[in-house]
């Protein structure tokens, strides 16, 4: 049970930690965030509020995607939603995150969804470089739970550097309970002009899952990764260092008390090296666009 408790803990943490405001930059410079998305979407139509969340706003973007705005912010419960933040190694710049939801292919339980990252010109509110993540934030039985903008010190090459995005998902079972957060890297080659760039897909950064009998007895695996600019250059931009560590826990019933034991733990390090396109990243810690 204790390790069900520390699995949910994490969960509502990280929760809390995608609805918070940053303290880097001034977050009212996103507020109000419509007109951002207007000037980013021309056209952009009011539409009626979905029946499993009707306190959001809800907009037509085109023929086949619609976007939702929650005037309380995001939650676990309520992650597709557009997501902005001030890029505080770029002053003036906006990073915005805007799930774009397929219409035709939204239930209650399950999304298709793109993902759009907009580089926006906080003076003037234009955008002034995007770039979409087909799929991205589509989900099924692993259910988005945050969609995080990421400005870490991801310093790539000299005036050259990335932002990240970090979704969340996690399951609704509680004897098999699963969680998972992937990790993109945009940089912007060409600085303030020319496209952004996807260098890194897909990064499984943390993942918790187990399977026990809701009482006690179980197993409970845990895994996360850090990630640090190498002094290395490959290919134009730094190598990056992945550092991952693991652990198993396993619960049973000892003199009638449920006791936790970490039966396994292990610390594992690799240097993703850019390949020209991407840095390829690792099949084990690689994800599918649903988790």
């Amino acid at each position: 049970m204790r390790s069900e408790r520390l699995f949910l803990c994490t969960l509502a943490a990280a929760a809390l930690c995608a609805a918070a405001p940053s303290r880097a930059g001034d977050a009212s410079a996103c507020d109000p965030l419509l007109p951002l998305l207007q000037a980013a979407y021309p056209g952009l139509s009011a539409l009626p509020s979905s029946a499993s969340h009707p306190e959001n706003a809800r907009y037509r973007v085109d023929a086949e995607r619609v976007l939702d705005l929650a005037p309380q912010g995001p939650s676990a419960f309520n992650a597709h939603v557009a997501v902005c933040k001030p890029w505080p190694a770029r002053a003036g710049l906006l990073l915005v995150a805007v799930p774009l939801l397929h219409a035709d292919g939204e239930r209650e339980d399950a999304h298709r969804a793109d993902v759009d990252l907009l580089v926006v010109d906080a003076a003037s509110g234009q955008p002034r470089q995007r770039l979409r993540l087909p799929e991205a934030a589509s989900d099924d039985a692993m259910m988005l739970r945050s969609i995080v903008l990421d400005t870490a010190r991801y310093d790539l090459a000299p005036d050259n550097r990335a932002f990240g995005l970090r979704l969340t998902r996690e399951n609704n079972s509680r004897a098999n309970p699963a969680s998972v957060t992937v990790l993109y890297l945009i940089d912007r080659p060409h600085g303030d002009t020319g496209p952004l760039r996807r260098v890194l897909d897909n990064l499984v950064v943390n993942a918790e899952g187990g399977e026990w009998d809701t009482d006690c007895a179980g197993e409970f695996h845990s895994s996360a990764s850090t990630l640090s600019m190498a002094a290395g250059i490959t290919n134009g931009l730094h190598d990056i260092v992945l550092r991952s560590t693991s652990e198993t826990r396993r619960n049973g019933i000892e003199r009638g008390e449920c006791v936790e034991q970490a039966t396994d733990k292990g610390v594992n390090r690799e240097t993703l090296r850019f390949d020209g396109r991407q840095y390829p990243v690792p099949l084990t810690l690689h994800a599918t666009a649903e988790g």
